[in-house]
C-alpha cells in the first residue's frame, strides 16, 4: 500500500496498528509510507485501522500525519494533551484497537517493519496470544544493559517468558481486550501483556537502523533506568522476593559461624573465637533486618497492588463454555 491508496480488503483478519510518536516530523512520512508498503505485501491480513498517537509533539508531526490522513482512510491520529510517555500512548493506541490483530511498533526504524510479516505467520501458526520482537543483534552497551535487566526481572517471569523484548509485538483480541480492563496510570506494556498472561512466544528480529533524520534514540539512559524501575514494580507480584533468600542465606550462616565460634570458645579464647562470633552474630543481625525490610516491602506492594486495581482474573475458552470474548482465535 501506498500513502496514496488503501488496500481493498481480502482476509477476515483485520489488523490494527498503534504507533506512538514525539517530535518524528522528519521521519513519520517515511515511517509509514515503508509501514503501509509492508503491510499491503501480508495476504493473511487486511490493514483495519493504523492508529497514530502523538504524546504531545513540539514540531509538525501531527500535522502530517493528519495531511496522510486525508489519503489514507484507515490512518487515524490521536493527540495527547501533553505528553505522558511512551507506555501511556501505547496503551491510548490500543484503547482504540477493534480488529482481530493489533501491532504494536516504534516509529523509528529499529522495530524491523520487515518483520512484520514473519511476525504474523508466527503467530497465526503458534498457538498463543502474543508473539513478541525480541532482539538477535544489539550493540554492545545495550547487550550489557539487557542482561542486567532481564537478571532483575529473573524470578519475577512467568516461565518460558522471552528475553530481550523489544516494544514490537502482535496481540491477539483478547488480549487487547483484556488490555483495556487496566485502570493504572503507573504502567508498562510489558508489565500489563504479562499479568494477563495468555500464551506468550518470542520471535528473533535484528535490529534496523534509525530511519534518516533520525540518528539518534529519544530515551536517554534516566529515560530507560525509569522505563525499567517501572517495568519491574508494575510486572512482579513479589518483586523484592529475593530479599528473603538473602535473608535466610545470612541467617543460615551467622548461624553455622556463631555456633562454629562458641564450639571454639569451649576450646580456647583467641582472635578467631572472637572474629567468628562477631562475623556470626553480625551476620544475624544483617539477616533479622533484611527480613523486617522483606516485610515492609511486601505490606507496602499489597497497598499498591490493590491501589491498581487490576482484573482479578481472566478467562481462557473452557470446555463447554461459551467463550466471553471476540478473539479471532476462539472465532475460528
Amino acid at each position: 500500500m501506498s500513502l496514496d491508496s488503501a488496500t481493498t480488503p481480502t482476509s477476515n483478519l483485520r489488523l490494527s496498528i498503534v504507533v506512538a510518536t514525539c517530535n518524528s516530523a522528519n521521519t513519520i512520512e517515511v515511517f509509514l509510507d515503508r509501514l503501509l508498503v509492508a503491510v499491503e505485501q501480508i495476504p493473511e491480513v487486511a490493514l483495519h485501522q493504523l492508529i497514530v498517537i502523538d504524546d504531545c509533539s513540539q514540531d509538525a508531526t501531527v500535522d502530517k500525519v493528519r495531511l496522510l490522513s486525508e489519503r489514507v482512510p484507515e490512518l487515524q491520529v490521536i493527540r495527547l494533551s501533553r505528553n505522558r510517555g511512551q507506555q501511556i500512548a501505547v496503551s491510548a493506541g490500543i484503547a482504540h484497537c477493534t480488529g482481530d490483530l493489533t501491532l504494536l511498533i516504534d516509529d523509528d526504524g529499529q522495530n524491523p517493519i520487515g518483520e512484520i510479516r514473519s511476525l504474523i505467520r508466527r503467530f497465526m501458526q503458534s498457538d498463543v496470544d502474543v508473539v513478541i520482537a525480541t532482539s538477535q543483534h544489539r550493540k554492545l552497551g545495550r547487550r550489557i544493559t539487557s542482561r542486567l535487566f532481564w537478571f532483575a526481572m529473573r524470578g519475577s517471569r512467568l516461565a518460558d517468558e522471552p528475553e530481550d523484548q523489544l516494544l514490537m509485538r502482535v496481540l491477539s483480541r483478547r488480549v487487547v481486550e483484556a488490555f483495556k480492563r487496566y485502570p493504572e496510570t503507573t504502567r508498562t506494556v510489558y508489565g500489563i501483556v504479562r499479568d494477563i498472561g495468555f500464551g506468550v512466544v518470542g520471535h528473533a528480529v535484528k535490529i534496523g537502523p534509525h530511519i534518516h533524520g533520525r540518528e539518534t534514540s529519544r530515551y536517554s539512559s534516566l529515560d530507560r533506568l525509569d522505563i525499567f524501575l517501572d517495568t519491574y514494580l508494575t510486572s512482579a507480584n513479589k518483586p523484592f522476593g529475593f530479599l528473603l533468600r538473602v535473608s535466610v542465606f545470612c541467617g543460615l550462616l551467622g548461624g553455622g559461624l556463631s555456633l562454629a565460634g562458641l564450639l571454639m570458645g569451649f576450646a580456647s579464647r583467641g582472635v578467631e573465637t572472637f572474629v567468628l562470633l562477631a562475623l556470626g552474630v553480625s551476620l544475624l543481625i544483617l539477616a533479622a533486618a533484611l527480613l523486617l525490610v522483606d516485610v515492609m516491602l511486601r505490606l507496602f506492594n499489597l497497598i499498591y497492588l490493590e491501589a491498581r486495581r487490576r482484573p482479578l482474573y481472566h478467562e481462557t475458552a473452557d470446555i463447554g463454555v461459551t467463550p466471553t470474548d471476540s478473539s479471532w482465535r476462539n472465532q475460528q
